[in-house]
């Protein structure tokens, strides 16, 4: 089933609380909304999740395990729904 993320009634950009752009996709009938980041998670994204790393910040992120990304993502999501 589909999660109650609240995305913009108008299609388009749009920019959540870190400044990252999201497009948003074309929804088929029976789908859910879906939206992507216009650009990879930077370590200055991340960097409000985890401590800093040495890396410049709007490089990608890396050396992200998948844990700790979903963990990124599960955090995000529920900032986002409590904005």
């Amino acid at each position: 089933s589909c999660s109650s993320v609240s995305l913009p009634s108008d299609p388009g950009d749009f920019t959540n609380s870190l400044g990252m752009v999201f497009q948003q996709l074309p929804q088929h009938k029976g789908t859910c909304s879906l939206a992507m980041c216009v650009h990879e998670t930077r370590e200055r994204d991340l960097a409000v999740f985890r401590h800093p790393s040495s890396r410049p910040p709007d490089h990608a992120a890396t050396q992200v395990t998948w844990h700790e990304a979903r963990d990124f993502c599960e955090w995000l999501t529920l900032k986002e729904r409590s904005a």
